[in-house]
């Protein structure tokens, strides 16, 4: 998922798994009850508003770029591993 929002990718997903943790984008509740389409309004929505996508794009990889930086995922690492800090 990360690396999708790294790249400026819009994610549409739903809440199952870990999925729900690491995406900033659009999450469906796995239980909904009208599952899929809410999946297929979101992403007819997004098509026929490009500016909105557009928007919403860069909004998830300035997230991404802040959450997922691989210098953030370093000193995490070290952190939680190492015990440094």
């Amino acid at each position: 998922m990360f690396e999708a929002m790294y790249a400026s990718a819009y994610p549409i997903t739903s809440s199952i798994g870990a999925l729900e943790t690491t995406n900033m984008g659009t999450v469906i509740p796995k239980d909904a009850d009208d599952l899929y389409q809410r999946f297929i309004n979101e992403i007819v929505y997004l098509l026929a508003n490009k500016d909105e996508l557009k928007l919403r794009q860069q909004r998830v990889h300035e997230l991404a770029l802040q959450r997922f930086a691989p210098s953030v995922i370093l000193q995490q690492w070290d952190e939680k591993v190492f015990k440094h800090g």
